[in-house]
Formats: structure tokens, C-alpha cells, sequence
């Protein structure tokens, strides 16, 4: 909207032309843009790597698992054998004498049978009396 307040006045040629050309603007200069391209280029570098790492991890995480499960089978395994062996050696400790017993009485019958002697004691010469 015009100011009304003032008179016009009419077009007017310049007397004076200037005497140095005019300062270039910024819009030739492409450092900018070639800074942001490139940041974006280091950006797309980056997701690339931080996907490949996460894959990996989540493959690393499966193999893990699968360790784990043998490593848990092992360790039953070994907790049935350490049961087995104390079940084993409580019977032992309760039976063990009398089968032992029994073994060697079937293997020595003998041994039963024989009279018992008592160790014979050495007869000592008792002196004849004189009269």
C-alpha cells in the first residue's frame, strides 16, 4: 500500500552508475552442501554398521543359548552321577558287611567246617618228685 501522505514523484533516470561491481553472494559456495552430503553419506555408513552389529549379535546370542543347553544337559548328567554314586556307596555302607560276609563264607567253606582249635599252649616238663 502506497503512502498517500506523500506526492510521487516520477521516474527518474540514475545520474550516477556504480563504480565497483556489486559483492557475490553466497549462493556459489557449495561447501555447505557438500559438508551436509558428506554427513549424510557417514550417516548411512553408520546405520549400515550399527545393523551389521546387531545382527551379529543376535547371532552370537543363538549360539550362546545353544551352549547353554548343552552346558545344562552336562550338568544333570553330572548331578544323576554324583546321586547315583552316593545312593551307591549309602547302600555299600549299609549292605557292605554282610554281603562281604557271605562272599567269603561260599568262598571258604572250610573254614567252617574245621573244628575250632584253641592254640595249644606248649606243655611245660613238670620236674618228677623225688623221694
Amino acid at each position: 500500500m502506497p503512502d498517500k501522505t506523500k506526492p510521487r514523484s516520477p521516474a527518474s533516470e540514475p545520474t550516477r552508475f556504480a563504480q565497483t561491481p556489486p559483492p557475490a553472494m553466497p549462493s556459489g559456495d557449495y561447501s555447505f552442501l557438500e559438508m551436509v552430503m558428506s554427513m549424510q553419506s557417514t550417516m548411512g555408513e553408520l546405520k549400515e554398521a550399527v545393523n551389521g552389529l546387531k545382527e551379529s549379535r543376535t547371532d552370537q546370542s543363538k549360539k550362546l543359548e545353544a551352549i547353554n543347553e548343552k552346558l545344562e544337559s552336562i550338568n544333570r548328567k553330572v548331578y544323576t552321577a554324583l546321586a547315583f554314586i552316593a545312593l551307591a556307596g549309602a547302600l555299600l555302607g549299609i549292605f557292605g558287611k554282610p554281603i562281604v560276609e557271605a562272599i567269603f563264607n561260599r568262598l571258604s567253606p572250610a573254614a567252617q567246617t574245621a573244628p575250632a582249635t584253641q592254640p595249644s599252649v606248649p606243655e611245660q616238663s613238670v620236674p618228677a618228685k623225688t623221694r
